[in-house]
């Protein structure tokens, strides 16, 4: 299990757009991920559910991600590239 904390740095938070970029960039690996703030945790794989945590401009998010030692690896790596760049993917299509 890899556990990892994570701020939300773009200005209109984890909505719709960045919400889809999460869930496709994790379709094809095989790990459970599970996004938490505040107390609420959600299934990361479902846009209903990340629309859900209504993460805003610097919440920070707790993310637990379990699966074999290099999905974990990966699905951080994604997940911490995501969130630096602000989910700049997610408009640049």
């Amino acid at each position: 299990m890899k556990m990892l904390d994570l701020k939300v740095i773009n200005d209109s938070g984890i909505h719709a757009r960045p919400s889809a970029l999460i869930v496709e960039s994790l379709l094809l690996i095989n790990v459970s991920v599970t996004f938490e703030k505040n107390g609420f945790k959600v299934d990361a794989k479902s846009i209903l559910n990340l629309l859900q945590l209504a993460a805003s401009q610097g919440s920070i998010i707790h993310i637990e991600i379990i699966g074999s030692y290099d999905d974990e690896l990966k699905t951080a790596n994604i997940l911490q590239d995501l969130f630096n760049s602000g989910f700049e993917k997610a408009y640049n299509k």
